[in-house]
């Protein structure tokens, strides 16, 4: 069944404040450290660790886009000093090429050096202009994840090893939250969340498996092979954290530890800091082995209110939430939520289907019974009693409004017929709207690319146009329209999408082309050679005729002396 199982508290903060002003900073920020036993050692937290970063910072990163680094980086963590210098000299030297004249000062007054032997410098030109700052510096790893984690993110554990192992950091208030699991078969975890509630309420949300989150943002796959996860404040190392395990192989140590428990509390082995903790700092839990995922999710996240939370779960693990039907977040329109009005929508069918004759009556007394406006005039009732059109619109345009509607309208279906839906009948409802969802949204998708292919192309065509003849251009639309073709069998539509951009210039996306005279014509003869007979004869009855009608439509608008008499005047005789 779909829950979780609440384990404890964890605590990325301290009640008593800490005795130096390094570590009191270092303690105000709230984030966790997550991963497999064996990779959280490379963890550094507060100390100085295995990172040098060099980065260069200011106007001059942005003007110069030749950069002699790779991809043209002007930051990246180095594995070692040397490494971090030598691409410190490197931008140095590029920027003093580039801006000749420019002056370089001590930057150490607004770039503060963790180590000496880093280096800081401001770049000044004319003076008084700042074009750029540079440094390079030992970091620790608490530094990098305050800097870089946007509520979660998978960390690259070992700066030398850009394919991994990694961790993950989850960026969150600074307070008490709370750990929980939900068990696999074997009774170790395949998912494991730490969840922050501002008010301190993590019963019975949390044991009811967090019903109704949305996750709003999830990482890459990372490995978990040793069967135990750390979690913990990233203020401590995972030097410290894996302490007892006296530098021997810590998923050893943690099988002692935890016996037949499946996750127990942990300290964090920094000197006077679990004395000062309001709850433990640290976690082990036995996970399922194999490749997991973090992902975020909030549930009525609004301020000082809702929940939050970080979730570690095993690729392909069933879901520990259970399903609730969604209500377009509380939205009503017309009055009505998403799930009153689907219950409407479902009586209204009803009506329409059992009423016969009566139907009209039928949908009057609806109106009446759900507070909702009787229209008026010939055919209204029956085509616009109880609908809310607003409604309509606003699922007919949302892949995951509809989803939920089909739902909603799904269990108001079974409760016109007295049954109150069951676990197994929610989750097939669960799995259809699921399916709408993401039907719905590969057709969006579907039709986003077929509108990009189309406007992207016709561009391409119009340009195409000044050194190709008609013919050719007809092949070129067949590789610049795949869609098209596939659809029409002809690339037709593309020529019309080309021809229409000429006849609007500037509106909406829609360029402006310079010497316009070159194309139009070539353009419009190869649209009227891979045209439909029936297409044909909607546009005209020769291709002489159509070809002067598009020149006229597009001369004008972009400035130029129609061909003939001039002008409107002159199209107008034509049509006569």
């Amino acid at each position: 069944m779909p829950g979780l199982t609440l384990l404890g508290p964890i605590a990325n903060t301290s009640r008593v404040p800490a005795p130096t002003e390094l570590e009191r900073l270092s303690e105000s920020e709230g984030v966790f450290v997550a991963g497999d036993a064996r990779d959280v050692s490379l963890w550094s937290g507060h100390d100085l660790g295995a990172r040098w970063l060099c980065r260069a910072q200011g106007p001059a990163v942005e003007l110069l886009r030749d950069w002699p680094t790779p991809n043209a980086e002007t930051w990246r963590y180095h594995a070692s000093r040397d490494a971090a210098a030598q691409m410190y000299e490197t931008l140095r030297a590029h920027l003093l090429a580039r801006f000749p004249g420019v002056q370089a000062y001590d930057g150490r007054d607004v770039t503060p050096l963790n180590v000496p032997d880093g280096r800081a410098e401001r770049f000044f030109q004319n003076g008084d202009t700042e074009v750029m700052r540079l440094f390079f510096d030992r970091m620790t790893d608490l530094q990098i994840a305050v800097r870089t984690t946007e509520g979660i993110r998978r960390f690259n554990a070992d700066p030398a090893r850009e394919d991994g192992p990694f961790l993950v950091t989850y960026y969150t208030a600074s307070d008490v939250c709370y750990l929980a699991m939900a068990p696999g078969a074997s009774g170790a975890a395949e998912h494991v969340v730490i969840v922050y509630s501002p008010r301190h309420e993590p019963e019975p949300v949390i044991s009811q498996g967090m019903p109704r989150a949305e996750r709003r943002k999830h990482s890459s796959f990372f490995r978990m092979d040793s069967g135990f996860l750390v979690a913990g404040w990233a203020r401590a190392s995972g030097r410290e954290l894996l302490a007892p395990a006296g530098g021997g192989d810590p998923a050893a140590a943690f099988h002692q530890y935890l016996g037949a428990r499946a996750a127990a509390p942990l300290s964090t082995n920094v000197p006077g800091l679990d004395a000062r903790m309001a709850a433990p700092g640290a976690w082990v839990v036995r996970v399922e082995p194999g490749e997991w995922q973090a992902l975020y999710y909030e549930l009525d996240a609004r301020e000082g209110e809702g929940y939050s939370f970080l979730c570690l779960s095993r690729k392909d693990a069933a879901s520990f939430q259970p399903y609730v039907p969604g209500n377009a977040g509380g939205r009503t329109l017309g009055g009505l939520t998403l799930e009153q009005y689907a219950q409407l929508t479902a009586e209204r069918e009803r009506a329409l289907m059992t009423a016969g004759a009566n139907a009209e009556g039928a949908l009057v007394a609806l109106c009446q019974r759900w507070n909702q406006p009787v229209p008026s005039g010939p055919g209204a009732v029956l085509g616009y009693a109880a609908r809310v059109v607003d409604w309509d619109l606003a699922i007919q345009g949302d892949a995951k409004l509809s989803a939920e509607f089909v739902a909603q309208k799904s269990i108001a279906g079974y409760r016109m017929q007295g049954i109150e839906p069951t676990p197994e009948m929610l989750a097939q409802i669960r799995a259809q709207a699921d399916l709408t969802q993401q039907q719905l949204a590969q057709a969006a998708s579907n039709n986003k690319a077929s509108a990009d292919e189309l406007f992207e192309g016709a561009k391409q065509l119009i340009e195409a146009a000044r050194a190709m003849q008609p013919p050719q251009l007809v092949e070129e639309a067949k590789r610049l329209f795949p869609r098209t073709v596939a659809a029409d069998g002809t690339p037709a539509y593309g020529f019309y999408k080309a021809i229409s951009i000429l006849k609007s210039p500037g509106e909406g996306a829609n360029p402006r082309f310079a010497s316009v005279d070159q194309v139009a014509e070539k353009l419009a003869r190869a649209h009227w050679l891979c045209m439909k007979d029936e297409d044909r004869k909607f546009e005209g009855s020769s291709e002489k005729k159509y070809v002067k009608e598009v020149i006229a439509d597009v001369y004008e608008p972009n400035g130029l002396q129609v061909p003939g008499v001039g002008g409107f005047f002159s199209k107008l005789i034509d049509k006569l």
